[in-house]
């Protein structure tokens, strides 16, 4: 699990599950700026990628803890020897993480900061580079100070140029019927964010061959 090379092993003077649980969250759940990249969510781990938050499997986060926890060392009263690590220390280590501030409460998506952005959550579309103010068009940074479960799977660039060749079928799929266009345009945009204010729901209808599947890919 570890390539070709050992892990530096530490020497712990505790071993009780919440400092376990702490040093575990250090080594491994950390960003460059000391950020938390681990998540609890309804019963459920997560772990920032990029800009969103996928989710862990249990069996994934056993292993990694229990790869931690084999790096490291107790003082005994002889000389210092590897921590026996079982399962059951595992399980107590894992239940300690929620004290550690990992634990998310309330619904996706959502500031895990309060001081984070003032930005509403709900308002930012997550891209792989840029998480984007839908009302204004404003970019930041990603941050997992944001928790939030799903994002695009590709950059955002302002200076995109025209789909020209989407706009072209459009306007042979609708007739050149603007008003439809506008309205097909403005439900996408809508399934893009995490709002359901409008509580509506979108039909396709037409005769076939007539680009309702094309529109749906």
């Amino acid at each position: 699990a570890y390539g070709d090379s050992k892990p530096e092993r530490r020497l712990v003077e505790s071993t009780y599950p919440l400092r376990l649980a702490e040093l575990l969250v250090d080594a491994l759940f950390r960003d460059v700026d000391g950020r938390l990249t681990l998540r609890l969510y309804q019963q459920r781990w997560y772990e920032f990628s990029y800009s969103a938050y996928e989710e862990l499997s249990q069996d994934l986060v056993e292993c990694r803890a229990r790869l931690y926890l084999d790096t490291l060392d107790v003082r005994s009263a002889e000389a210092r020897k590897p921590l026996k690590v079982t399962r059951a220390l595992v399980r107590e280590v894992l239940s300690a993480l929620p004290a550690v501030g990992i634990l998310i409460e309330g619904n996706a998506p959502k500031w895990v900061r309060d001081d984070s952005q003032s930005l509403p959550a709900v308002e930012l579309l997550p891209c792989r580079n840029r998480l984007v103010h839908l009302p204004t068009g404003r970019s930041l940074q990603p941050t997992p100070d944001l928790f939030t479960l799903g994002a695009l799977g590709y950059d955002f660039d302002p200076n995109a140029p025209t789909p020209s060749a989407w706009s072209k079928f459009l306007h042979e799929a609708f007739g050149g019927d603007e008003e439809a266009i506008l309205t097909l345009a403005e439900w996408f945009g809508y399934c893009l964010s995490y709002d359901t204010r409008q509580h509506k729901m979108l039909m396709l209808v037409g005769p076939k061959r007539s680009g309702k599947s094309t529109i749906s890919r």
